[in-house]
């Protein structure tokens, strides 16, 4: 054993030996090599930490030994991917510097060294938009001293409507959420919380974007509801709220997915005698419920006054709803069904008006042989104009139609809308600005009329026709996102159009490279990028609707509303309001 072991140790000896020998031969004098520290770019802050294009910015770099031996041309920077030229490179400081780039938007620094990639500090682009601290701003600041926004709605916004009454403006924000900035008011009493109430539906000071503490809804419509929109009344005092899956608003019964509001937010109800099963139960003698008793058995997506003062309903419902009181107890409403196919007009009572778009001698009514996604009508200033219906749809009222069809004062198809053939695949946003006059309709189309649309995406005149105006580019879709590649288009007084969806970068038709524009841009009136207006980084989300308005400071604004937690690279809750600014 002992032999073993003395062998063992005597080949260990000759191993290192061998090793150390092989090193000293590597050594190409008495010492070695230099250690050459790794390329890379620290996380650390920028000099400056924002600009705009054509600034010249200094990024803090490791390895600087290696990139001073190279060409700056041969090293390749980016600003959120937008390719940033390379000015210099520092060996005193150990800094690149670059020049801000054209369309740069912000977000992470990167830089390519043959076939590495390295990433960076976030650098913020000051451009033309901006996210407006001002609006739902609270007490606390982040680490730059900006006001905080408060979380805002914790679900879906669905509707923004702007309103005044006795020339107090006001911000209604209809949707499906249970909480404002945090805060839930369900099941407690107006006095609590100063009568303000977050069931889907809030009011808003327009230019604070802060709640008005004189509005009260009570705990709102009932579970698994949304709220579509609101529309103020001409024939009460008040409003008519209207959305899905609501039966109950609060403790009162007999609403039909639609139900009117006093001003103030106080339910318009109702307090009567009714059938009473158990006589024992003198309390069961009466009904509280609500005095607006028409309304739908599905999904009220849209409604629109016309001149007469009616209200056209516009959804995915199969049937009128009038409830009977007469005939209910206090727990149960009897309700009377008369077959109206998603398009009808009631009087501002509730009552259906059987002149339009209704045939008693057909089993369930006029209307699509599918869904209807979106409605919009066409205001001038305040004269009620037709109304335009569009969704997953190629017949109305047995007529052959492209998926989009106006409107006239019956409820029938108007020839003067025509839109030929219209969309190839199903339309699932339409918008429209009366100032412009042009239609906005997206979808999962990939023609229009005929014409191309690659991206689901077609600006029309008021008649229908194609408007040969605007003209979309290509995109690259993200592989982070989800969806549509475009969900949302809508145009503002000026022209500007404003877009979401799941693209990463996109190419007008006057440009022959792709820009980073993550999920977010915002193009001139033809299609083309906005200069300087396209600075904010990555968006992640869907717009729903969008209100022109001013910031807090007089400049142009725009509140955006939606199902959205990302704008700018900021973590945010589904509305903001940015602010616009072009020279």
């Amino acid at each position: 054993m002992k032999k073993n072991v003395i062998l063992l140790l005597i080949c260990c000896s000759f191993f290192v030996a061998s090793c150390f020998k092989r090193q000293e031969m590597n050594y190409s004098g008495a010492y070695p090599p230099p250690f050459v520290n790794a390329i890379g770019l620290p996380l650390q802050m920028p000099v400056p930490f924002q600009g705009q294009a054509g600034d010249t910015v200094r990024f803090k770099v490791s390895g600087i030994d290696t990139l001073l031996k190279m060409a700056p041309a041969s090293i390749e920077f980016y600003l959120n991917g937008s390719r940033a030229t390379v000015r210099s490179v520092n060996g005193g400081d150990s800094t690149v510097t670059v020049v801000v780039p054209e369309f740069a938007s912000s977000g992470a620094s990167s830089m390519i060294v043959g076939n590495k990639q390295f990433y960076g500090p976030d650098f913020n682009i000051v451009g033309w938009t901006w996210i407006d601290s001002s609006f739902n701003a609270t007490d606390q600041e982040d680490e730059k001293g900006n006001p905080l926004l408060g979380s805002a709605a914790n679900g879906p916004v669905w509707d923004l409507y702007y309103d005044s009454w006795m020339q107090v403006l006001n911000l209604f924000v209809c949707g499906d959420f249970t909480t404002w900035n945090g805060l839930s008011f369900l099941g407690t009493t107006p006095d609590s919380y100063h009568n303000n109430n977050s069931t889907g539906l809030i009011q808003l000071n327009p230019t604070t974007g802060t709640l008005r503490d004189n509005f009260y809804v009570g705990e709102g419509p009932n579970a698994s509801s949304a709220i579509y929109g609101i529309i103020k009344l001409t024939n009460f005092p008040g409003y008519l709220v209207y959305g899905t899956g609501f039966s109950n608003f609060g403790i009162y019964r007999g609403v039909n997915n639609m139900t009117r509001l006093y001003q103030n937010g106080q339910i318009d109800s109702v307090t009567t005698n009714v059938n009473n099963p158990d006589p024992e139960n003198p309390t069961a003698n009466i009904g509280v419920f609500v005095n607006f008793r028409g309304g739908f058995d599905g999904a009220v997506r849209k409604v629109f006054m016309d001149d007469a003062g009616r209200l056209i309903s516009v959804g995915n419902f199969s049937r009128y709803v009038y409830n009977d009181y007469t005939l209910s107890t206090a727990y149960s409403v009897v309700k009377n069904y008369t077959y109206q196919s998603q398009v009808a007009a009631i009087s501002q009572d509730g009552i259906l008006d059987t002149t339009y778009n209704y045939d008693p001698y057909r089993t369930k009514g006029f209307g699509t042989n599918g869904t209807i996604a979106d409605a919009v009508q066409l205001m001038d200033g305040d004269t009620h104009g037709s109304i335009i219906i569009a969704g997953n749809f190629t017949m109305y009222n047995n007529e052959s139609v492209g998926r989009i069809v106006m409107l006239d004062n019956n409820g029938k198809r108007d020839p003067a809308f025509n839109v030929g053939p219209g969309a190839d695949g199903a339309i699932t946003k339409i918008t429209y600005n009366p100032a412009t006059q042009k239609l906005l309709v997206v979808g999962d189309f990939k023609t229009f009329n005929g014409v191309a649309c690659p991206a689901g995406v077609v600006m029309l005149d008021r008649d229908g026709s194609i408007s040969n105006g605007f003209q979309l580019g290509d995109f690259e879709r993200s592989t982070a996102s989800s969806g549509r590649l475009v969900n949302y288009a809508g145009q503002l007084s000026d022209g500007t159009i404003i877009m979401s969806g799941a693209f990463e970068r996109y190419r007008d038709v006057n440009s022959s490279s792709f820009i980073t524009r993550q999920g977010f841009m915002i193009l001139n009136s033809d299609g083309t990028l906005a200069a300087n207006l396209n600075n904010t980084g990555a968006f992640n989300g869907a717009i729903n609707d969008i209100l022109e308005t001013t910031t807090l400071s007089g400049r142009k604004g725009v509140v955006i509303a939606g199902s959205f937690s990302l704008f700018d690279n900021n973590p945010v809750k589904n509305i903001i309001r940015i602010g616009l600014q072009r020279k």
